[in-house]
């Protein structure tokens, strides 16, 4: 492998301790971030820690389609922000495609903090170089999904068979280490406290490195969750559906936005999201007081 290649490779190079890969039980009820043990305060105390949320658009497609369902939002450590454009990828504060043309094999991306860009094309690992994709490693499937969930780790998740999907964390070399299986879709992941949280159609559940994978929401009566974001100094957890956004904070789910939903990523701006029913890119903010 060229010397340039390899630098981009190895800028994924974490350490590898992760837990083993384990198959988990589906688990029916409701469960603190903390594992337990923690007082669940009322509805009341909950929203009394919360503002008025101010919602902002970004940037607005122009073309109908454009922000296809499920598209994908990055954020590198730079200040930037990443959109899944009309097959391409937009850097949204210059407005410029990251992309010479557009790319319809391309699935999936997510930014590392110094702001390149890895790719999932088919069932291929790559990264972002001169206007194209530059496909690098195999992958399990042609179904993968990229998400960073914290500056130095990166994982892929997705189908490995009809009834399982897995999550593997990226290291050196474009390699990859199963960290766990699950009986069922996976619709989002975002980074927590020692791991990261993972969410399917029936609840959200936290997944701590070399420990434990413990049920954080049991959802039986809401649309499946479409996308996750956690804001560690408030210890809570963002998450969307079909047609809003919630708030889990203190053991309570509260509704943060009506009539809105999409990829949610959380930045030091606020929590963006990427809707493909509005076609735009929101940023809100004033969540939480001071």
């Amino acid at each position: 492998m060229e010397d340039a290649n390899r630098k981009v490779i190895l800028a994924l190079a974490v350490p590898v301790a992760a837990f083993p890969a384990i198959f988990i039980v589906i688990i029916a009820f409701k469960f603190l971030m903390s594992g337990g043990g923690e007082t669940v305060l009322s509805e009341a105390q909950a929203l009394s820690k919360l503002a008025s949320p101010r919602i902002e658009t970004m940037v607005r497609s122009e073309a109908p389609g454009a922000i296809a369902p499920g598209a994908v939002l990055a954020l590198d450590g730079l200040g930037n922000v990443f959109v899944g454009w009309a097959r391409n990828i937009v850097e949204v504060r210059s407005r410029q495609p990251l992309l010479a043309a557009e790319d319809p094999g391309l699935s999936s991306f997510a930014a590392t903090p110094e702001g390149m860009i890895m790719t999932v094309r088919g069932d291929r690992l790559g990264y972002v170089a001169a206007g194209s994709v530059v496909d690098k490693v195999a992958l399990p499937s042609s179904q993968m999904r990229l998400e960073r969930i914290a500056p130095d780790r990166m994982i892929l998740y997705g189908p490995v068979s009809q009834k399982t999907w897995a999550v593997y964390l990226l290291a050196g070399g474009g390699s990859y280490t199963k960290l766990f299986t699950f009986p069922g879709e996976i619709s989002a992941v975002a980074g927590a406290e020692g791991g990261m949280i993972f969410a399917n159609s029936w609840g959200i559940y936290k997944a701590e490195f070399g420990k434990r994978i413990s049920p954080v929401l049991y959802l039986p009566d809401k649309p499946g969750i479409r996308s996750l974001a956690y804001d560690a100094p408030h210890r809570a957890v963002f998450f969307s559906t079909a047609d809003s956004v919630f708030l889990l904070i203190d053991g309570r789910v509260v509704k943060l936005l009506g009539n809105v939903s999409g990829t949610l990523r959380l930045g030091p701006e606020g929590l963006y999201i990427l809707s493909e029913t509005r076609q735009e890119l929101l940023r809100v903010d004033n969540i939480f007081k001071p």
